[in-house]
């Protein structure tokens, strides 16, 4: 733990010798003493306009919504998220959440808002006597199946490898499998949920679920029931 500490503040301290060095409209409207203080506060970290991993960190997987974030602040774990949201609240900033940025309609970046990513929450652990499984927003679907596969197990997922959980499971989750098991989302168990206000919701699936539809949400966990299964063979026609 010692020497995690130690590394985060060299780290920390790197990072603010380099936005020591960025104009200042780099780190407006929230100023840099500001962004500091989250950052020092935070496990992961924040990208600001002109670092040069910018313009990789705004991008979202369809290069038509060409968005200009704030900040882009990638979190590792769910008091990161809870630092983000706080800091929208006090300062009356939008935000969008990103997971895989595979949204269709762009909803996961904007300009002129917080980019919260959450990839770095990408944890799962499979439970094959319960036949369950617990995945966090940030894991890739491909990720996914590979531990599915190795217990041999099922769930409908994504098509595309890359394709998170969070955003996946909350667009309903239609798969290949879907006609035979289900819409993803129809298999999910329960969720625990940080509201825009901080307050973290579990145990309560029908309600997190329709808070997380209205946007004012981080779906941190995500436990579903799974389908025993030998083998799937098929492909696009």
């Amino acid at each position: 733990m010692t020497q995690h500490h130690t590394k985060k503040r060299a780290a920390d301290r790197a990072l603010f010798a380099l936005w020591d060095t960025l104009p200042g409209r780099a780190t407006q409207p929230l100023g840099l003493s500001v962004l500091k203080a989250l950052q020092t506060k935070l496990q992961g970290h924040i990208v600001l306009p002109f670092d040069k991993d910018y313009d990789t960190a705004r991008k979202i997987y369809y290069p038509e919504f060409n968005s200009y974030p704030l900040a882009v602040v990638y979190c590792l774990c769910e008091t990161d998220v809870g630092l983000c949201l706080a800091l929208v609240r006090d300062t009356g900033l939008n935000f969008t959440l990103r997971s895989g940025g595979h949204c269709t309609a762009g909803f996961s970046v904007a300009t002129g808002t917080i980019l919260i990513d959450v990839s770095g929450l990408n944890d799962v652990t499979i439970d094959s006597v319960a036949l369950t499984a617990t995945a966090r927003p940030g894991c890739q679907w491909g990720t996914f199946d590979k531990a599915l596969d190795a217990a041999g197990l099922h769930v409908p997922g994504g098509e595309c490898g890359e394709v998170c959980v969070g955003g996946y499971m909350q667009g309903g989750g239609y798969g290949y499998t879907s006609v035979t098991y289900g819409m993803n989302c129809d298999n999910v168990i329960d969720m625990r949920v940080m509201l825009a206000d901080g307050t973290v919701m579990g145990q309560e699936r029908r309600n997190a679920a329709r808070r997380a539809e209205h946007g004012d949400h981080h779906v941190d966990d995500v436990p579903g029931h799974l389908e025993e299964h030998a083998a799937f063979v098929g492909g696009q026609l």
